[in-house]
């Protein structure tokens, strides 16, 4: 929850002061099994500009893999959810075969 807070408070900043600007964010794994995530914005006000930066870091219960460009990390997919969505595949694609001949 600690880890939530702070990224609530930078979505909601764009409601309250239309002087926020995302400049962007960055993924990467620490380890094998920890994503960071770093969100920056430029924020301006009467007194002139500064950046903040949130940085998150996420549990990948089943591994964190880096991206083809850098700073694209993300959480692997459970293995069996992409078991599950092959089988409704195959099953999808066997029934259509099976009702369009037979």
């Amino acid at each position: 929850m600690k880890e939530i807070v702070p990224l609530i408070v930078l979505l909601l900043i764009p409601i309250f002061s239309p002087l926020v600007q995302a400049v962007g964010y960055e993924r990467e794994c620490l380890d094998n099994t920890t994503m960071q995530t770093t969100i920056r914005r430029e924020v301006c006000d009467e007194d002139g500009c500064y950046n903040m930066t949130i940085t998150e870091s996420t549990n990948c219960e089943y591994g964190c893999i880096e991206g083809d460009i850098e700073g694209t990390a993300k959480c692997k997919t459970a293995p069996w959810l992409v078991t599950l969505l092959i089988l409704l595949v195959v099953l999808g694609l066997a029934s259509l075969g099976y009702y369009m001949l037979g």
